[in-house]
């Protein structure tokens, strides 16, 4: 049985739904540890957030919100990133453990956030999120400038294949699911070089992320070129 239909079955009856969940266990789990930033498991409230956020993503899902997925991954992923808002309204230091920092030597220091305004919070949640959700492509945080295109014409090229993808929900679906891009369809319909693909493989899934994903502040600071096309 096709997603879709497996959709529809949940959406109108209570042991498909229970069903289709139970299927989907192994990605709500995964989706929560993404945000966490460490295991999950039935016994932390990240999950409990997690499991209730699937729940609402498949009441609410259609057809033209895109790939079901994506969808829930994100609705999970802002309910979580709402959850630590709510816990850190009471803090006055935000602990960022995950975004640690190198010494002369090479060793990893931790470091932590200052929470003096709301503003310094939504940023480091938004860099916590993409920071998880970039390690399950396998890329580094702290090596994105060294992937960042240096010329106007590469950067207007990684600007095209990012407004392509994302205007896609096959391409978005092999982006997330495959964890690679689709490179054969790049090729075929943009012409552009295949060297640009290969050596800003890092920066294009970064502005895949952040221009379908819910991180309003961090497209503040990305290229004026996304922000005018998101718009």
């Amino acid at each position: 049985m096709e997603t879709a239909e497996k959709i529809i079955r949940a959406q109108a009856d209570n042991v498909a739904r229970e069903l289709f969940i139970k299927e989907n266990m192994a990605f709500i789990y995964s989706c929560a540890a993404q945000v966490a930033g460490h295991f999950v498991d039935e016994s932390d409230d990240v999950f409990s957030e997690a499991l209730a956020a699937f729940h609402d993503a498949l009441t609410n899902y259609e057809e033209r919100k895109g790939h079901f997925h994506a969808f829930a991954k994100t609705c999970i992923q802002n309910r979580i990133k709402d959850y630590y808002r709510a816990q850190n309204r009471h803090r006055h230091i935000i602990p960022f453990s995950s975004l640690a920092a190198e010494n002369s030597n090479g060793e990893e220091t931790a470091f932590e956030v200052e929470d003096k305004n709301t503003g310094t919070s939504e940023t480091a949640f938004e860099i916590y999120s993409l920071k998880a959700e970039l390690e399950s492509f396998r890329i580094s945080f702290f090596e994105l400038p060294k992937a960042a295109p240096k010329s106007k014409k590469t950067r207007d090229a990684c600007v095209d294949i990012v407004r392509y993808i994302t205007g896609s929900k096959e391409l978005l679906a092999t982006v997330y699911n495959k964890k690679v891009l689709p490179v054969k369809q790049v090729l075929s319909d943009l012409k552009v070089n295949k060297k640009i693909l290969e050596r800003h493989r890092n920066y294009l899934i970064m502005g895949i992320l952040i221009i379908n994903g819910n991180y309003e502040i961090l497209s503040e600071y990305f290229d004026s070129e996304y922000r005018r096309w998101k718009q």
